[in-house]
């Protein structure tokens, strides 16, 4: 009896530890299967952040700027981001905090973007963890536009005069403003003939551009002089030179033409308002345009190729539409290039306008932002 007492209370004891056991398992089984389960989401998490990145190889144009909104559109797809991550953004290891990003040196920028997602779970006990994902940027940034130099124009003189060749010539660019133009070749003015004169503008980031235009030399005018003793010739000859010298100053030289026209180019200036740059510039190429449609188109002649036509003679051309509306430009305050200058093709001016590259056509009033139709085709 005592036997079979003790054989039962030991079979009890072993059962007991068996369901326990058994118990035991199952909830740690449970627990290791729930855990790896939070584990996988997690993974997840991170998959689909990972995703968000975008891939970004340009360039970035010297002083630019980017906003922290900037850098997530071209950097992230935020649709892609997990609910309630946190985005940090260094810029060369230094958190960028800051309303906007110059980009004012020519080099390699490293930009790196960071997701910090709190995933908070329980299995044993109530647990954190931080999804982390990282993606480093690394762009170049490049100065890729050339100054613009203005006022470019041919010159002619006269054997032994003395000349400024660089006067009336500016150059503007698009980060420093005005720069320094310089002359690239030596020129021999003491000689009778056309001289090509070469002069460059560079900026500090090394963009280099060259303009030419060329110097005429002419010889200088022999004055002669007759004697007669008669009177009647040297009253005749008296008349015959007032006469003479009447009709010579009826012909006017290239700087008073250019005064004239300067006058026009003035007047039409201070009538120009406007709330930006290309309403201003839009209206001087329709008022240009207006004086190349009341006169005569001419592909030959004196004055066909200059402001003097467009304005006073009533004769232009493409070119002298262009020489018209940068005159008015210079007038408001604007540096400009010649586009095609001294080329059998059509010509325009070459501006920038609130900030950006444009172009003025006189001849047709067409202006706007980047290419000219035309250069596009």
């Amino acid at each position: 009896m005592k036997k079979n007492k003790k054989k039962i209370i030991i079979i009890s004891i072993l059962s007991a530890i068996l369901i326990f056991g058994c118990i035991t398992f199952i909830i740690f089984n449970n627990l290791n299967k729930k855990e790896k389960e939070y584990k996988l989401e997690i993974e997840e998490i991170q998959k689909q952040n990972e995703s968000a990145f975008k891939e970004y190889s340009n360039n970035i144009e010297y002083m630019t700027s980017w906003t922290k909104t900037d850098m997530l559109n071209n950097l992230i797809d935020e649709e892609k981001i997990s609910k309630d991550t946190e985005i940090v953004i260094k810029i060369n290891d230094e958190e960028f905090k800051d309303e906007e990003y110059v980009f004012n040196e020519v080099k390699n920028i490293k930009i790196t973007v960071i997701f910090n997602k709190l995933y908070e779970y329980k299995v044993y006990k109530k647990k954190k963890e931080i999804i982390t994902n990282e993606k480093i940027y690394n762009l170049d940034v490049i100065d890729s536009i050339k100054p613009v130099i203005s006022g470019i124009s041919n010159k002619e003189i006269t054997l032994g005069d003395e000349i400024n060749l660089l006067e009336g010539i500016t150059a503007y660019d698009d980060v420093e403003g005005e720069i320094a133009v310089k002359v690239n070749n030596e020129v021999d003015l003491s000689t009778v003939g056309e001289h090509e004169v070469y002069v460059s503008a560079t900026d500090k980031n090394g963009n280099e551009t060259i303009e030419s235009f060329k110097v005429t030399v002419k010889e200088k005018k022999k004055v002669t002089t007759s004697t007669n003793n008669n009177t009647t010739n040297n009253n005749n000859n008296s008349n015959n030179n007032s006469s003479s010298n009447s009709n010579s100053s009826n012909e006017l030289t290239q700087q008073e033409k250019e005064r004239q026209a300067r006058v026009i180019a003035k007047q039409i200036a201070s009538s120009i308002t406007g709330n930006t740059d290309l309403e201003k510039v839009s209206k001087a190429a329709q008022i240009v345009s207006e004086y190349y449609q009341k006169g005569v188109h001419k592909e030959s002649g004196v004055d066909y190729r200059t402001a003097y036509g467009v304005f006073i003679k009533g004769e232009s051309s493409c070119a002298g539409t262009t020489r018209a509306l940068g005159m008015v430009l210079e007038e408001m305050g604007y540096s400009w290039t010649h586009a095609n200058e001294n080329q059998w093709t059509h010509q325009w001016v070459i501006l920038y306008m609130d900030g950006q590259i444009g172009y003025a056509d006189g001849q047709i009033g067409l202006v706007g932002y980047g290419k000219h139709p035309v250069a596009e085709e």
